[in-house]
């Protein structure tokens, strides 16, 4: 259970850290 929500929070983190690049970089240039 705990390794479970482990990965699931990595996996969040980790999708919203490329959103958000992804959203900086987009309307920035």
């Amino acid at each position: 259970m705990h390794y479970s929500d482990c990965y699931i929070y990595r996996s969040i983190r980790k999708l919203s850290s490329l959103m958000v690049t992804t959203f900086t970089s987009h309307y920035t240039l």
